[in-house]
């Protein structure tokens, strides 16, 4: 029995909020990014090629302020504007390497695991191919 339109429409918003709570949001927000009617998906349920958001060094330093702060730690980009003021060492430590990549200074802080842990919840992607350091 093949499945009616009203069957097919329900797998897609099911899908929708599935990806919603299961994905990280630069890969839910970068699938549905192009397209937001989720009636437009064509297999709803291929979700093997999402990929990060991937941004550029330039795109990255440009969010250094307060408003907007991105780093960039092991290739990967994250935005720690929400999490700057709860930062035990304190902002300005945050804010001198806004927009910067910081792998090595996170690292030769001595960072606890529930820091490298804490860091996975503001990715937002990944560096572009040409900026990473990690090749």
């Amino acid at each position: 029995m093949a499945p009616t339109q009203h069957h097919k429409e329900g797998l897609i918003e099911s899908f929708g909020t599935m990806a919603a709570k299961i994905l990280p949001e630069p890969f839910y927000g970068t699938f549905f990014q192009q397209d937001r009617n989720l009636n437009s998906l064509k297999d709803p349920t291929n979700i093997c090629d999402l990929k990060p958001r991937t941004f550029s060094m330039k795109e990255v330093a440009e969010h250094s302020h307060y408003e907007s702060c991105w780093l960039v730690f092991r290739d990967k980009v994250y935005d720690v504007t929400e999490f700057m003021h709860q930062h035990p060492g304190g902002v300005d430590i945050i804010m001198e390497n806004a927009g910067r990549d910081i792998t090595v200074t996170f690292d030769d802080k001595g960072h606890s695991a529930m820091a490298y842990k804490m860091l996975s919840k503001y990715y937002i992607g990944e560096l572009i191919e040409a900026d990473k350091i990690d090749k």
